[in-house]
């Protein structure tokens, strides 16, 4: 998909802005990819990825692709995407991870896709802030979204809003 992205980006007489942030998305993952799963080929959370694994030269191309997607004169999902992916970028580790601003990026995302993986998202990271209400009021908005209950993210978010609750039956 990068490999594509590349050749649309150098060849199109004229590059959409938002273009630019598909880019940075795709780059933005792919740099993630060494550090998500281990030899035996389990997956890695976020959380727990080796971010000393991810690969520098694809966030720093990101990151620029992310700036000239600022001239597009609309913010598309993945301006939003892209924004969110940027700020685990930036974060050194996972406990320093602008938790607010992808909470305010997932809020912005979800007016325009009510998708069960960003009501998901936009749940956990509320989770990240300890603002345990407004992340249980999202699953339930999240329960009745089609594959909800065939969906594992739903189930580790919902999980997680037990244990923080102090319910370990329930988180279980």
């Amino acid at each position: 998909a990068v490999r594509l992205s590349e050749g649309l980006l150098k060849h199109s007489d004229q590059v959409a802005a938002s273009h630019h942030a598909v880019h940075a998305l795709l780059l933005f993952q792919m740099a993630r990819l060494p550090a998500r799963s281990d030899r035996a080929g389990k997956v890695i959370l976020l959380r727990d990825q080796d971010r000393s694994l991810w690969d520098n030269g694809y966030v720093s191309q990101a990151f620029d692709h992310l700036r000239l997607a600022q001239a597009a004169p609309e913010l598309t999902r993945y301006h939003l995407e892209a924004g969110i992916a940027s700020l685990h970028a930036k974060a050194q580790a996972w406990h320093q991870t602008d938790w607010a601003q992808i909470s305010r990026l997932y809020e912005i995302l979800a007016t325009q896709s009510s998708a069960l993986g960003v009501l998901v998202s936009w749940a956990t990271s509320l989770l990240q802030l300890n603002e345990l209400d407004k992340a249980e009021t999202i699953l339930k908005r999240a329960e009745s979204a089609r594959g909800a209950q065939s969906f594992p993210g739903y189930f580790l978010a919902k999980a997680m809003l037990a244990e923080r609750r102090g319910n370990a039956d329930a988180a279980r």
